[in-house]
Parts: structure tokens; sequence; C-alpha cells
């Protein structure tokens, strides 16, 4: 089985949105041609809820959530990344570590849409 490592923002939102959203990446990637394993997410709610209730400080929390995503087989990066500064920190490791990224939106029509699939992160704006 392969982990998925979800970099997204989730200031705001419910543990049942971000559970909705996390799913249907999932699904979406499964789909990709070039995934053939079955996929399971790293789950990363819990550290975000200790940050957001004050037990961990902005460091310790990019600290466990890198060591998650050193268990990443696949990272994706959900509309909105590029907007948070803890989800750059998040793409600039998986660049660095070769990490296989995808990068997708939601489309109103079909739930979701994968914008494109890079063997390896590249920053978009180079």
């Amino acid at each position: 089985m392969k982990k998925v490592f979800i970099s997204m923002p989730m200031m705001g939102k419910t543990y049942r949105t971000i559970n909705s959203i996390q799913n249907a990446i999932l699904t979406a990637i499964e789909e990709h041609p070039e995934v053939s394993d079955e996929l399971q997410v790293i789950e990363t709610y819990p550290l975000y809820k200790e940050y957001v209730n004050g037990n961990l400080s902005g460091i310790e929390h990019m600290c466990e959530r890198l060591k998650l995503l050193s268990k990443a087989d696949y990272i994706a990066f959900w509309e909105g990344w590029e907007n948070v500064q803890r989800c750059h920190l998040e793409h600039a490791y998986a660049e660095i570590f070769s990490i296989p990224c995808f990068y997708l939106e939601e489309d109103k029509d079909e739930n979701v849409q994968r914008k494109y699939h890079s063997g390896l992160c590249s920053h978009l704006w180079r």
C-alpha cells in the first residue's frame, strides 16, 4: 500500500470537510494511469488540531508534518496550497527529496479535477 500526504489549506474547515476533500483527492489519484497500488492518506488533521489548540508551536507543528511527509510515496497539493506558507515548505521538501506530486483543484462538475501530475515537484512560477 502506498501512502499519500495531502497538503492543503485547513484553516476554517471542519474535519468532515477536510475528510471529504481527502477522499475525493484519493479517488482522483487512484484513477491516474501511473498509480497502480492501493493508496492510504497520511492523517494530518490531529496535528492541525493540536496546533490550533495551542499545544504545538508553529515550528513543532511543521516538524511533525515533515516527519509524516517523510513516509509518503506521493504528495497531493489541493487548490489554495500556494497561499499557505506551510504548504510551500512541504512543496520544497517534496522537491528536494523527489516525492512525486499531484496538483488538484475542485471542479464543480466532476468534484475533483487533476490539473496535472509531474513525476517530481517543480515550482510552478519559475
